[in-house]
């Protein structure tokens, strides 16, 4: 059976944008409430691009002190799409 890793990591970046949403409209706000899907998945779009944004001190930073669940996701999430342009351009070449 044939497997594509770009449609893998796709599908993995998918899930770990979910996830982000999820953690932060629980850390954004009090229980119980649940952000609509389009207002979460927009916080965490937002939340991804200021992780992205963020500078090299920042990440130095994380070898100093452990990762939040949601700094792990959007690590995690960094990774993945790294991965994805980096086969994606070894496909273009």
């Amino acid at each position: 059976m044939y497997s594509d890793e770009l449609g893998t990591l796709l599908e993995l970046e998918q899930t770990l944008r979910g996830k982000i949403a999820l953690l932060v409209a629980a850390a954004d706000h009090p229980a119980g409430y649940s952000a609509p899907p389009g207002a979460a998945m927009a916080m965490a779009d937002e939340a991804i691009a200021a992780w992205c944004d963020g500078g090299e001190e920042d990440q130095d930073m994380r070898a100093f002190r452990p990762l939040s669940p949601l700094q792990q996701a959007l690590a995690d999430h960094r990774m993945v799409v790294d991965r994805i342009v980096d086969l994606r351009d070894r496909r273009l070449s």
